[in-house]
């Protein structure tokens, strides 16, 4: 009987161990974790509510964003740079005339580095050196 508690205590630590790394996953990304801490909750035997709290208070607040935790904006392309093998850092000036460094690649990049002197607009999520784009469209 102490083998079984043993084994199903052992595997209750790794999932666990295995949301808990999702769960930093998700609020590195800035993606919302209400349902995931939900689940961590269930699986410890917690209440949501009680379990929930002081992670909330932790993290920063969020500005207003769509479902997807992106953001959109238009911005001017005045110059492109391969950052990494793959990624471009392109200097942009934004609507309000603030200049953002966006980062790019695939054919994200591509579409950056077409439209130097030109307006595009990019669906982004925000990084720690700059703006991380994730759709990158010319405006026509």
């Amino acid at each position: 009987m102490f083998d079984k508690l043993a084994e199903r205590l052992s595997q209750s630590e790794t999932g666990l161990a295995a949301l808990t790394n999702l769960l930093a996953a998700m609020v590195q990304a800035g993606r919302d974790t209400a349902a995931l801490e939900a689940a961590i909750a269930r699986a410890l035997g917690v209440g949501p509510g009680e379990a929930s709290q002081p992670d909330r208070q932790a993290q920063p607040a969020q500005p207003a964003q769509g479902d997807d935790g992106l953001e959109t904006g238009i911005f001017h392309v005045l110059e492109v740079r391969e950052s990494r093998p793959g990624v471009v850092r392109a200097y942009c000036q934004a609507e309000d005339g603030g200049k953002q460094a966006v980062f790019a690649k695939n054919g994200n990049s591509r579409a950056l580095a077409g439209a130097v002197g030109r307006q595009v607009t990019v669906k982004y999520r925000r990084g720690d050196k700059g703006l991380i784009a994730v759709e990158v469209r010319p405006v026509a």
